[in-house]
This record gives C-alpha cells, sequence and structure tokens, in this order.
C-alpha cells in the first residue's frame, strides 16, 4: 500500500512525521509533499535536516507541483515497491491549463469547511515578500487555468449541490483574468440565476484595479483575506513588502465593505525592528 501526506505545512510536519512512522513500522509506503518539504528545499539551500531524517526512515519526498504525469511515476514506482528518496520538481512549473482539477465529494466538503470548497485559478505572485514560500515554489509568472475551466469546475461542484467556493490564488488580482473570470461568474449568477458564493485573497492595491471589487461583488465574493502583514511602514521595507501602503487601507475596507464581502486580514508579529513598545501602538492604531 502507499499514504500520500499531501499538503504538509511546517506547523504540521512534526505530525506528519508521527504518522509516517507508524506507518512505516507497519512496512506501508509513504510518500509526503507540501509547502514544508518544497519551501524548505527551495529556499534553505536543498535538503535540511529534518527532511534528511525523514528519508532515512524511509519516508519519500514530493518537492514542487503533481500536475503533468509526475504522480503517475509516483504510484508506478509504489506499485513496484521502489519509491525514490526524494522526488524534485521545485525548478518545473507545469502548465496549469487543461490540467485536472480538484473535485471532492460533498460528503467531505461538509465535513471539512462547513460546505465550502476549493480551487486555484492560477500560481504564482509578481511580488517579493522575504517570508513568502509561494514565489519560491510557485514562481513569480501567472500560470492559470482558462475562464472556461473556472466555469466547468463551478458548474461540476453545482451537480453535487455544492455552491461556495474559495479561489486559493495567493493573489487573485494579480491574475491577469480576473476580469474574464469575474465577467463569466456575473454571467452565471445574474443570467442563469447560479446560487454561488465565493473568497478570494488579494493584495492591498486591488481596489485601484478599476471595476474589481465592484466586479467581485457581483460575482459572488463575500469573503476576502488580504496580506496585510504590518500597519508599520519601518516593518515593510524589510519584508520586502513595500507594496502595502496603509494610508489607502481604509478606502480599499470601505470599498469591500460596500460590495457586501467581509474582510479577513492576515497580521504578522516580530518584523526585524519591531518592539513590544511598537507592537502595542500598531494594535491601538
Amino acid at each position: 500500500g502507499l499514504v500520500i501526506l499531501a499538503g504538509v505545512q511546517s506547523n504540521q510536519f512534526p505530525r506528519a512525521m508521527d504518522i509516517a512512522l507508524q506507518l512505516r513500522v507497519a512496512g506501508v509506503q509513504v510518500c509526503m509533499g507540501g509547502m514544508h518539504v518544497s519551501g524548505s528545499i527551495s529556499m534553505l539551500g536543498g535538503v535540511t535536516p529534518e527532511l534528511r531524517e525523514a528519508m532515512n526512515l524511509g519516508i519519500s519526498l514530493f518537492a514542487g507541483e503533481a500536475e503533468g504525469g509526475r504522480l503517475d511515476q509516483v504510484l508506478r514506482d509504489a506499485w513496484t515497491g521502489q519509491l525514490k528518496p526524494l522526488y524534485n520538481y521545485v525548478n518545473d512549473l507545469p502548465s496549469l491549463e487543461g490540467a485536472p482539477f480538484p473535485m471532492l465529494p460533498a460528503k467531505t466538503i461538509r465535513g471539512t469547511m462547513g460546505g465550502w470548497t476549493s480551487f486555484d485559478a492560477g500560481r504564482g505572485s509578481p511580488f517579493e515578500c522575504s517570508f513568502c514560500t509561494i514565489i519560491n515554489v510557485e514562481g513569480r509568472e501567472s500560470r492559470r487555468r482558462t475562464v472556461d475551466e473556472v466555469e466547468q469546475i463551478v458548474h461540476e461542484n453545482l451537480k453535487q449541490g455544492v455552491g461556495r467556493f474559495f479561489i486559493s490564488d495567493d493573489n487573485f488580482s494579480g491574475n491577469p483574468d480576473w476580469e474574464q473570470i469575474f465577467d463569466r461568474l456575473i454571467e452565471m449568477r445574474e443570467q442563469e440565476k447560479l446560487n454561488i458564493e465565493f473568497m478570494v485573497q488579494v493584495d492591498t492595491m486591488c481596489h485601484r484595479l478599476p471595476g474589481f471589487i465592484e466586479k467581485a461583488g457581483r460575482a459572488g465574493v463575500r469573503r476576502v483575506f488580504i496580506g496585510l502583514e504590518s500597519i508599520n511602514p519601518q516593518s515593510l521595507p524589510g519584508a520586502k513588502k513595500e507594496q502595502n501602503k496603509i494610508g489607502g487601507c481604509r478606502k480599499m475596507l470601505l470599498e469591500w465593505k460596500r460590495a457586501g464581502a467581509i474582510v479577513l486580514a492576515g497580521y504578522i508579529v516580530g518584523f526585524p525592528g519591531e518592539t513590544a513598545e511598537s507592537v502595542l501602538r500598531d494594535i491601538r492604531i
């Protein structure tokens, strides 16, 4: 048998190792991938000590993205009992156009996110944020699904009664096809009368794109995640997050409010140069 531990993040890695070790003791093959494996290899100069330990224990590691037949090779190797210690594709980014899209059964979706499923319309980010694995694992060039493929994902989920979607692009406003996608979703909502809603992730400058927030509201975007990171101008340059301008945040937040969306913001405490006093000041602001 083969158990694949997919999408393992750094905070999940110790628990993933606990699970993998029990399976290995029982003679089950294990392959582990996700942002910890991929990000560590990409950002820290190669195989780190904890990844080496996993490989020494017979756990196969998968770095990078699995489209383009790469997972097929893992399955073939597992079938013959010859899993490689490491499958490394971090420098080989596949096209998303025509790639299979994620389809979870409705029963599974209801048991995890309360009726919300997810898909990525695109991958990659043009920014250089120092703490971000996206640019190092998914690259800085935009790769994306077609508008027709996005519509197909929505229709296939509607067939099983699922109409709530998290579009998991790191920054949807950076997808060159954002307007075409929103226009298609607006057509589905306003002309086909489909009951669909979305959550997206965007940057703090999305309100500068003409029509972006207005069309997002019409397309059914009801939740927005924004990587605010910090409101301290002294902290942002060190993280290469200088595109964030606190002066425009109020305008942006009010525009999302008018569009009918709830805003969730990510905030980071502990940038270089921050002190207890500066953090408390920022919280008061």
